[in-house]
Formats: C-alpha cells, structure tokens, sequence
C-alpha cells in the first residue's frame, strides 16, 4: 500500500466508527451497523497486513507493545470469523421502542457490544484457529462496545502509518509511537 492508501484505509475506518456512533434507533439501523462493524475490522485487517508486510517483526513487537495496538490481533481474528465462517462477531440489542415487557413502556437500545466467543458456536479449524488473534479478541473485545476496539485500532493504525522507516528498514521501537 501506498500512503495515499493508507490513508484510504484510516478514513474507511473513521466513516465506519460514524456509522456505529450515529445509530439512534438499533432496529431501523441494525444491518447497516452489522456492515460497518464487519467492513471496519476488513479495513483494520488489510492495513495491519501491509504494514507487517512492509516491516516484519519489529512491526509485530512494536504493535504488542502499545496498548491499543494489542486489540488489532483480536479485530483480525473477527474478521477472520466474518469471511470464513459468516459469523457475526457484534451484538446490539433490537428490541421494539415500544416494549410489551411488563412495567415498560420504552426501551432504548443499547450499544453494540463484541459477542463472547462461546455464543459464536464455533467448530473444528475455526473453533483453534489463530488461538493468538482469539485470546486477543477474548481479552480487549468480548462483551466490550464495539466502537472501543475500532477506535483503539484506528488510534495505533494512525500512528503507526506515519512513523518514519529507518534508513535500513528499521522500525520505531513501541515506546516512541
């Protein structure tokens, strides 16, 4: 990727986290956020893979390092989840704003929240694959709002994308992004 398509990437996430923050109403709204949630993590996904690509390991380590770069493992592990199982990783709650619960009278809908990996019903090569990317996702993601893990990966996808490379290809070690 060149910058001009990063910065394609970073925007594509940003629009994303609108489209999530702007939900007034779950229910009229609910597969468009479903879409930007899965379209965001593919975007995440794709930048984190060019810049591994483009520095290594020590992108790798750089990434460990900082806290909100350690949920990029975990939105790549959900979309992983979204083009190979169907799997829809957020959860929001669409109940009707009239609500027939006795003692209700309106509900509000909540805020998209990362489903836990034991309601995904999960099996075989999906249920053990890239047990890295999945402890990340259980640890950073599951039952969190969605639009904290995309912002803490859009906050470390920024930095990262403007670090100046070393002259020999080097990457910054985490403590100077």
């Amino acid at each position: 990727m060149k910058h001009n398509e990063r910065d394609l990437a970073l925007w594509a996430v940003v629009e994303k986290i609108a489209v999530v923050k702007a939900a007034r109403d779950s229910r009229a709204e609910h597969l468009k956020i479903l879409a930007a949630i899965t379209e965001a993590c593919w975007w995440i996904a794709s930048l984190d893979e060019e810049l591994r690509d483009a520095h290594g390991t020590a992108y790798d380590s750089a990434r460990e390092g900082d806290p909100q770069g350690r949920v990029i493992p975990g939105l790549r592990w959900a979309r992983h989840r979204h083009s190979h199982d169907l799997v829809i990783t957020p959860d929001g709650d669409v109940r009707p704003f009239l609500s027939d619960e006795p003692g209700t009278m309106l509900f509000i809908s909540t805020p998209y929240r990362w489903r836990p990996i034991s309601s995904m019903n999960l099996s075989g090569k999906s249920a053990t694959a890239n047990l890295h990317e999945q402890r990340r996702y259980r640890e950073r993601m599951e039952n969190q709002r969605v639009e904290l893990a995309l912002s803490d990966a859009l906050g470390w996808l920024t930095r990262a994308s403007a670090q100046p490379v070393g002259v020999d290809g080097s990457w910054p070690s985490a403590d100077t992004l």
